[in-house]
């Protein structure tokens, strides 16, 4: 008897031992004493099938009571006859039956995931209302209506204005659009964006401060970072600006989108342009809430409506970070214009693209020296990354009560220049790190150099070797340390370009000898 037989006869007898356990054949996924053996099973039957199973063993299969060849159906047939059920939903109980909630709500979860989000066969429940010649009736149903127990209430304008209300009630403010798509809330925001109603007309109707954290200059509201970071740079250039509005009713007639939205709007002020409004989209990668197959489906869409328009412009997200970037961008829309209009005298000290992070990095860091014995740490503190310096550190009380990602934090301070820039916007450059050029950094080397008859770098290296080296000692390293960094920052030629002008000896690191 050759091994692959034995180990057939060996899962068989685990196949007659489980159905003797369990009174029944196993499924697809079941593992008995580590053996897959309901996988053994369908390999079985496809071999059954194909006309490659033995008639040996097919008679000992048959002469198992419970056994059938047919017990399991295609992925597709199942498919297929689940979608089929929901059809035969649909024609029971009319349109409502193609809509996720009602099949959740009325114990068909289970055929909602095998058809709906099937990963393989998915079919949205608007291409059933398609299939069905429906979707008009299905639109209607699914955007401008919401289910209550009491029946059918359809979205009209008083029904808004009075939901509004009921938010306001409950969470002191109107939730941002992603807090109530996830709190079963979307078709109020629909509803909001179909009718072109902006959340800062619904802020200022109700006198509310608004959720968003994104507040350009001028005081318009912004969906993203990068967004406010480009109405910043218009802004302090004189340009005018407002909110994103829809888009015209043909773009939902050739891509069959119900609506869509730009995200901002400025005057054109030079050339061909002048005098128009330009239409802007900012392109993401992968936005949240959005799926990143779908929007890189829905951007293909917009960007093949706008080919023949002369006053729309996409920009990528990165971009809006950039001052370099946006100025080459919008040159020929706006000109090379310097920013001249600023709300805050501090914020001439940073570039207009950085006034958004500055007022997140600001609030924090104001925080913080509240906190902190009117300190504000170094770089290095901000930094909690694994093997950092400040890694074992004890955690304070109060910085639980800083609302952003110390992490985070770190990079919004690089963005704006460094700690040291941060300190001037504040106030505090008494408290400031040590100020280097050029001049300085000569006089300290030849000073180092004259009383220890080493260069920084070699010195720096000895007390590194030595094991029980002073705290004295630690702190002149340390400083041998940032005085190398300062010179590979102000010198061209770095830490060789120094030593020629200071004379004193220059050692290769990777030849470990003077050159």
């Amino acid at each position: 008897m050759d091994k692959k037989t034995r180990q057939w006869n060996m899962k068989y007898k685990l196949l007659k031992k489980y159905i003797e356990q369990h009174k029944k054949l196993p499924v697809c996924s079941t593992n008995y004493k580590d053996i897959n053996i309901g996988r053994w099973i369908s390999l079985q039957i496809t071999n059954y099938n194909k006309n490659k199973l033995s008639s040996e063993k097919i008679d000992k299969l048959n002469d198992i009571d419970i056994w059938k060849w047919n017990r399991t159906i295609s992925g597709q047939e199942s498919f297929e006859k689940s979608k089929k059920e929901i059809i035969k939903l649909y024609n029971e109980n009319g349109i409502c039956a193609l809509s996720c909630k009602w099949l959740y709500d009325n114990g068909y979860k289970k055929l909602y995931h095998r058809v709906v989000a099937n990963k393989k066969k998915k079919i949205t429940l608007e291409d059933l209302s398609k299939e069905l010649g429906v979707h008009t009736e299905w639109t209607k149903q699914r955007h401008l209506t919401i289910t209550k127990s009491r029946g059918v209430e359809h979205w009209t304008h008083k029904f808004f204005y009075e939901k509004c209300e009921e938010l306001i009630e409950k969470y002191d403010t109107i939730p941002s659009c992603q807090f109530l798509r996830k709190n079963n809330l979307g078709t109020f925001t629909t509803y909001m964006y179909s009718n072109n109603i902006k959340m800062e007309d619904l802020y200022k109707k109700y006198n509310l401060k608004p959720v968003t954290r994104y507040i350009s200059k001028n005081d318009l509201y912004w969906l993203s970072m990068a967004e406010c970071c480009l109405a910043n740079f218009l802004y302090s250039r004189g340009i005018t600006i407002k909110n994103g509005e829809r888009y015209p009713d043909s773009y939902s007639k050739i891509t069959g989108r119900q609506y869509g939205i730009y995200d901002l709007h400025f005057i054109a002020t030079i050339g061909e342009f002048k005098d128009i409004w330009i239409n802007v989209e900012v392109w993401g990668e992968n936005p949240k809430g959005h799926n990143k197959k779908k929007y890189a489906e829905k951007r293909k869409q917009k960007e093949e409506f706008h080919k023949d328009s002369n006053n729309f412009l996409g920009i990528s997200f990165r971009d809006c970070y950039s001052e370099k970037s946006l100025t080459s961008i919008l040159s020929k829309y706006i000109g090379k214009i310097e920013p001249f209009i600023f709300k805050d005298q501090r914020d001439k000290l940073f570039k207009s693209t950085q006034w958004c992070t500055l007022d997140i990095v600001i609030k924090a860091c104001k925080y913080i020296i509240e906190h902190n014995n009117n300190v504000l740490p170094p770089e290095g503190w901000f930094r909690k990354r694994k093997g950092g310096k400040y890694e074992n550190r004890t955690v304070n009380d109060w910085e639980k009560g800083i609302k952003i990602n110390l992490n985070s934090l770190s990079v919004y301070i690089k963005q704006c220049g460094g700690i040291r820039n941060i300190r001037k916007a504040l106030g505090i450059e008494d408290g400031s790190t040590e100020v280097w050029d050029k001049e300085k950094i000569i006089k300290e080397m030849k000073i180092i150099y004259n009383e220890r008859g080493k260069s920084i770098s070699a010195l720096r290296a000895k007390i590194k070797r030595k094991k029980d080296a002073s705290e004295q000692e630690k702190i002149l390293a340390k400083r041998c340390g940032v005085i190398r960094t300062s010179c590979e920052r102000h010198f061209e030629g770095g830490y060789k370009e120094a030593s020629e002008i200071a004379g004193t000896p220059y050692i290769c690191r990777k030849r470990k000898k003077n050159c």
